[in-house]
């Protein structure tokens, strides 16, 4: 396995934030009108994301790469597979970070590669 670089947990937690945001908005949407389809260019944007985080913590759904953009899913769809990959990047979040007194730090073979956040506020909670 190749070590993960400062570069590597920074992508990391961008991806993060866009998961965060797409699973708000398309909950948000899901709440309103579950069954509607979710138009190609949320989509694209989403698969991107999905496929970015797939390759940084594995595939959290086993047999699930990316929507399908042909069928277009509905909200509630996209809604729950984006949670299970917030949730996944949490798990990540959490085994691979460690506190040093007040700070935190993303860890790779037991060494601190870059200062971060406690990774309960990266969890995602509905305001």
């Amino acid at each position: 396995m190749t070590k993960r670089t400062v570069n590597d947990f920074e992508e990391f937690e961008k991806n993060e934030r866009q998961l965060h945001v797409f699973y708000k908005e398309i909950s948000a949407l899901s709440k309103k009108s579950s069954n509607d389809g979710v138009n190609k260019f949320k989509l694209a944007l989403i698969n991107k994301c999905l496929q970015e985080a797939n390759g940084a913590i594995g595939n959290p759904l086993e047999g699930f790469e990316s929507f399908e953009e042909s069928l277009l899913p509905s909200n509630s769809d996209v809604a729950l597979v984006l949670g299970q990959y917030v949730a996944a990047m949490y798990a990540f979040r959490k085994a691979n970070t460690k506190s040093f007194g007040s700070s935190w730090y993303w860890m790779e073979n037991g060494e601190r590669v870059l200062e971060t956040g406690q990774p309960y506020n990266f969890k995602y909670q509905e305001k």
